[in-house]
C-alpha cells in the first residue's frame, strides 16, 4: 500500500508536516501514530523531462495506477536512456500517459518512479500494441539500441499494479470533483491529497 502527498515545493510539504503535528496535539494527542512495521517514506521530485502527455492524466478518473521503479547507479545515463524512451513515445503517438519522478531522499540513488494511469484493467489488453507502435515509429535496430542502453543503465526494474482506494484516500476538491459518483461516497476531502 502507497500513500502519495504531492507538494509545490519543500516549503509547501514542510508547513503540512507542521500542521499534521499541530493537529496531533490539538486533539490532545501526544503520541505519534503508529506506523507500520515496514513502511518508509520517500522523497521524490517531479521529472517534466521523462513524462509523457501528462497532462492526460486525470488521476480522479483513474482507478487503478501502474508504477514502474527503475533503478540505476548511472543517473546521468539513466536520464538519457528514459529521455530517449519518451521521445520514442512521441514519436509513435501512444494514446497513454505517465509521469516520472526521481528519488531523493528515502530510497536508493539513481531510482526513479513512473506513474501510468488507468480507469480499467482492459487498457492492459492492448499493452503490447502500444509498445509494437513504438517500435514500429522508431524502427526495429534504433528500438534494439535503446533497448540495450537500458539494460546497460538499469539495475532492476519493477513493474507494479495498485488499485486506488477512495475509501483510505484524502483527496482535493477538484480531484472529487472530476469523478463525484466515485470520490463522494467513500473519500475524505482534504487540501492535499493522499493516495
Amino acid at each position: 500500500m502507497w500513500f502519495l502527498s504531492p507538494y509545490a515545493s519543500f516549503a509547501e510539504m514542510e508547513s503540512a508536516i507542521k500542521e499534521k503535528e499541530y493537529e496531533l496535539l490539538k486533539n490532545g494527542s501526544n503520541q505519534a501514530p503508529v506506523a507500520r512495521a515496514t513502511s518508509s517514506t520517500w522523497i521524490a521530485l517531479y521529472r517534466a523531462d521523462l513524462s509523457y502527455q501528462p497532462q492526460k492524466m486525470e488521476l480522479g478518473k483513474n482507478r487503478f495506477l501502474r508504477v514502474y521503479q527503475v533503478r540505476s547507479g548511472k543517473s546521468y545515463q539513466a536520464v538519457a536512456e528514459g529521455k530517449s524512451l519518451v521521445a520514442a513515445y512521441e514519436n509513435a503517438g501512444v494514446d497513454t500517459a505517465f509521469v516520472c519522478y526521481e528519488v531523493v531522499s528515502g530510497g536508493l540513488p539513481g531510482t526513479l518512479i513512473f506513474f501510468e494511469g488507468m480507469r480499467s484493467l482492459a487498457k492492459l489488453d492492448s499493452m503490447n500494441e502500444r509498445w509494437s507502435a513504438v517500435t514500429d515509429a522508431l524502427g526495429a535496430e534504433k528500438m534494439n539500441r535503446i533497448e540495450e542502453g537500458l539494460d546497460r543503465v538499469y539495475s532492476s526494474i519493477e513493474d507494479i499494479l495498485f488499485a486506488v482506494r477512495p475509501e483510505i484516500s484524502r483527496v482535493t476538491k477538484e480531484t472529487m470533483e472530476s469523478d463525484p459518483a466515485f470520490w463522494n461516497a467513500q473519500a475524505v476531502t482534504a487540501d492535499w491529497s493522499l493516495h
